[in-house]
């Protein structure tokens, strides 16, 4: 990327900045003269907000939107967004996000001083500085480490050590340590990531936390994970004890922390040690993994009907692929395969797709009839029982909600027909699959005004069914809007849901048809 252009970008958008305006695409390319059209402009836009974020300094491409919206493109509320720790902001905080940084920018009285920083090094780009390594360690009595990590490509690490706040860059490498906890011989770094934003302050607390409680507000680290060995082949704590470079690590030293930087002269070492360690991984060989499908090499203690199998044919060479099996009895009766040319994180969505495979095959099957196994480097590894239930009952409720919306489609045929939105009553779901399944995951699958429940009553059959009804009716929006599972939408029953739409000039709240049963 040309740096004196670059420079000349920073200039335009700090004129605006101090003058309190924005500038469209189309005016910023033409103060460029030319030299880069507006559709491209994402890209130098984008390098620079990332230095801006690195610097501690608010996004100057806030002050960059389109001519009919007067707002960011999709990639600020995106790209940037997580940049800043903020990596799947909602549609609907687009507006709040963007209020907050077009203040920050506007209010922020030291341009000058960036702009000289990076006048006074053209030529030298930023991407180039040198970057961190950290070690970041995580407990599994506390914390289900291994379930976060297999499961999340992209995750956030708490910030224990805050002096080291201004020192954390985007694009700094994290090693991930697991403690021992009380299992003597499992500690060790079992992956390897990128930092892809700023520190930021966070008091959710992670579903992969063994207790909740006393959990306080805490700075968190948005972290791409690249490469991970959970199970073998790790770098293990007695390896480092016996290195002649790396037995120095802090975290050997001093063992008490969540953070620690590791010396500029340990990097080399460590990063030799862990591309060995993931280059020790054996080519996928069919032959032998055919020969252990073959001997029920997946059976692990007592025998089940049905087992679904990931198998991990890669390991740091291209295309990366996983293919993913359905055995019933013992004989493979589905499978699909898993693949992407740039990316390895493939290992959650390669368990989705087994999930999915099992449930077109029987979408009654029971939890305690079923298996995940995973094959990697030449073992087989069994999905643990709590993370494989809580992925089971979500897809299964997932594949419910699926079925039950074909199911609707299939009566009203001229239902989703263009135009013939504002036609609707109130006897339909919602139309995103993704938000009735979390509203059924936030407000539970029972009436939220009579407390009627399908599966009390109807059994098996009603489990999981209820209708989602919009708070705000969808016949009375004149455009498509994000929709909040939590605050939008409510579990009803059949009845309670033609009630609230009795009236089509007057649709009731909740509360008010609450107050009418209770009369």
């Amino acid at each position: 990327m040309n740096e004196k252009l670059l420079v000349r970008l920073k200039e335009i958008l700090i004129d605006c900045a101090k003058k309190h305006t924005v500038i469209e695409y189309g005016q910023l390319s033409k103060a460029l003269n030319g030299a880069i059209p507006p559709i491209k402009l994402n890209e130098p836009l984008g390098e620079v907000s990332y230095r801006c974020i690195q610097k501690g300094f608010p996004p100057l491409s806030v002050l960059v939107v389109n001519r009919d919206t007067q707002r960011p493109g999709e990639g600020f509320f995106t790209w940037v967004a997580a940049q800043m720790g903020y990596p799947d902001l909602p549609g609907s905080e687009w507006e709040n996000f963007f209020q907050e940084q077009f203040e920050n920018v506007i209010n922020f009285d030291n341009w000058d001083e960036f702009l000289q920083s990076y006048q006074k090094n053209q030529g030298k780009k930023l991407t180039e500085a040198q970057n961190n390594t950290w070690i970041f360690q995580g407990n599994p009595i506390h914390f289900r480490i291994n379930d976060y990590l297999s499961e999340n490509a992209n995750i956030t690490w708490n910030l224990k050590q805050e002096h080291y706040q201004n020192k954390i860059k985007i694009g700094d490498t994290v090693y991930i340590w697991r403690s021992d906890g009380g299992q003597k011989g499992t500690g060790g770094v079992i992956a390897k990531g990128k930092i892809t934003g700023v520190p930021f302050l966070n008091n959710d607390p992670s579903p992969y936390w063994n207790n909740t409680e006393g959990l306080e507000l805490t700075l968190k680290v948005p972290i791409e994970i690249i490469d991970s060995l959970l199970v073998e082949g790790f770098i293990s704590r007695q390896e480092l004890l016996e290195h002649p470079k790396l037995k120095n690590l802090l975290i050997l030293k001093m063992s008490n922390q969540t953070n620690y930087l590791v010396n500029k002269d340990q990097v080399t070492s460590l990063d030799e040690l862990w591309k060995e360690k993931m280059g020790l991984s054996a080519k996928f060989n069919q032959e032998k993994f055919n020969l252990k499908l073959n001997n029920k090499g997946y059976v692990k203690g007592q025998d089940t009907p049905f087992y679904i199998i990931t198998v991990k044919k890669f390991t740091n060479e291209e295309p990366f692929i996983y293919d993913v099996l359905l055995i019933e009895n013992h004989q493979v009766v589905s499978s699909v395969q898993v693949s992407n040319s740039s990316s390895k994180n493939l290992f959650a969505k390669a368990k989705q797709k087994a999930l999915e495979l099992l449930f077109a095959h029987n979408p009654d099957v029971n939890l305690d009839d079923v298996l995940m196994i995973h094959y990697q480097v030449d073992s087989w590894i069994e999905e643990p029982r709590n993370s494989f239930s809580t992925l089971f009952n979500k897809k299964r409720l997932h594949h419910t909600i699926v079925q039950d919306l074909q199911a609707e489609k299939s009566q009203y045929p001229s239902f989703y027909k263009d135009g013939e939105v504002k036609q609707y009553y109130g006897n339909r779901y919602e139309r995103k699959a993704t938000n009735r399944l979390r509203a059924i995951e936030i407000h539970g699958a029972t009436c939220m005004v009579c407390g009627f429940n399908y599966e009390e009553v109807y059994g098996e059959h009603g489990k999981d069914f209820i209708e989602v009804h919009h708070v705000k009716p969808l016949s009375t929006l004149n455009e498509a809007i994000e929709i909040d599972p939590e605050k939008d939408l409510a579990p009803v029953c059949a009845n309670c849901h033609r009630m609230l739409h009795r009236k089509r000039d007057h649709v009731l709240s909740i509360e008010e048809l609450k107050a009418i049963l209770k009369k």
